[in-house]
């Protein structure tokens, strides 16, 4: 991103001070997870912070600063801060105990799969395409993997309730 920040114009010295205020940015956005996930219902929390990031990473991709600027810091900022810990929380609350270390394991280890193979994606896109294609096709590739789970998670539901309550 910091890249695509000096094509659009702005100098190292600033570039530095946006990547502090990311960090900045994560670090309240992270704070203020427990107070979100008590505030939004679990129903809605994930659904609505993957959408932000979408949001996010659409933003990112405009030639506008400002906006570009307020996808990464406000919307792609919060949805990573509040996305791994209420998922975290999510899984340790339904899984049983004796399941739940080797769930938050698969989780990581489903994470870590997908960095290994969408880092070298992402500079293979941008050594073909501007990194504001990139970014859409981030953002498209992640719509589509969000609908893709919540999908399943709905079909996996209904199937677990048809099989408690059957006629």
């Amino acid at each position: 991103y910091q890249l695509y920040l000096h094509g659009l114009g702005f100098s190292l010295g600033i570039i530095g001070l946006i990547v502090a205020a990311s960090t900045a940015s994560g670090f309240l956005f992270t704070a203020a997870t427990p107070h979100i996930m008590r505030w939004l219902p679990e129903r809605w929390l994930v659904p609505l912070f993957v959408l932000m990031e979408v949001a996010g990473l659409v933003c990112m991709s405009l030639p506008q600063p400002l906006i570009s600027l307020f996808g990464y810091l406000v919307l792609f900022q919060a949805s990573v801060a509040v996305l791994s810990p209420a998922t975290s929380t999510y899984i340790n609350q339904r899984c049983p105990e004796e399941q739940r270390a080797t769930v938050l394991s698969l989780n990581t280890g489903l994470f870590s799969a997908a960095m290994i193979v969408l880092f070298p994606l992402f500079g293979l896109g941008i050594t073909n395409a501007a990194y504001s294609v990139v970014y859409q096709w981030t953002s498209a590739a992640l719509l589509i993997g969000s609908l893709t789970t919540f999908a399943l998670v709905w079909i996996l539901g209904k199937r677990t309730h048809i099989h408690k309550n059957p006629l």
